[in-house]
């Protein structure tokens, strides 16, 4: 595991000669560091480079909003996080039980340019990405309990299954890179409703998202009150 880099500076040396070269690094809160000012044309591109370093920096990076809030998280809730994502049935938590409708050609946009003119990137004091509930609201976690543990055991699952990433994290949306595609089929169909139940408000056919889930390297979650 790598040491986890606590000097503004030193973090800001890892990034020189990439997409966040020049960027400002500020004190967040719950030991995070933040790296301001990221352009919307650039987010995809600013999540890389921060990831790209995570072997030393020893923080996972998630973009949010230029004004999101999130937790100043102690170390016991972190452990008892990280515990909990190793023993919770996350399908016990999370459990769609909604019904297809149409979705809009519109509401399927990956880097929602529409609404963000800036934001930045949060770098977690840990390298494991299923502990940033832990530290970031996500409505779909946030109002179901125990919503943050079972979310946590939810992206512990994904990244062992299918090498799913989490890159985004904008209050009532969650954004992934994916490395594996599900099988057509069960697989797929197992994976649509997961995504589904986690992403509450989405209303893609959960036909069409399991046929979607087979061919796409990103996965866009959402739910909101």
């Amino acid at each position: 595991m790598a040491r986890v880099m606590d000097d503004p500076d030193e973090i800001a040396a890892v990034f020189r000669r990439g997409a966040l070269d020049g960027l400002p690094v500020e004190e967040g809160l719950g030991d995070t560091w933040v790296v301001t000012g990221v352009e919307s044309s650039q987010l995809l591109p600013a999540w890389r480079a921060a990831r790209a370093a995570v072997a030393r920096t020893g923080r996972w990076p998630v973009l949010t909003m230029a004004d999101e809030q999130w937790l100043d998280a102690e170390t016991e809730q972190v452990d008892a996080l990280d515990y909990a994502a190793r023993a919770v049935d996350p399908w016990t938590v999370y459990r769609w039980s909604g019904h297809d409708s149409q979705i809009e050609p519109a509401d399927l946009r990956l880097w929602l340019p529409g609404f963000l003119s800036e934001a930045q990137v949060v770098l977690l004091p840990t390298s494991t990405q299923w502990l940033a509930p832990a530290w970031l609201n996500y409505f779909g976690a946030t109002e179901k309990h125990p919503g943050r543990e079972g979310l946590a055991a939810a992206i512990r699952q994904w990244e062992r299954q299918w090498g799913a990433e989490l890159v985004a994290s904008w209050g009532t949306m969650l954004q992934f890179v994916v490395a594996r595609q599900p099988a057509l089929g069960e697989q797929a169909w197992q994976l649509a409703l997961q995504l589904l139940a986690v992403g509450g408000s989405l209303q893609a056919p959960s036909w069409e998202l399991a046929l979607a889930v087979t061919r796409s390297d990103a996965w866009f979650l959402h739910d909101r009150p």
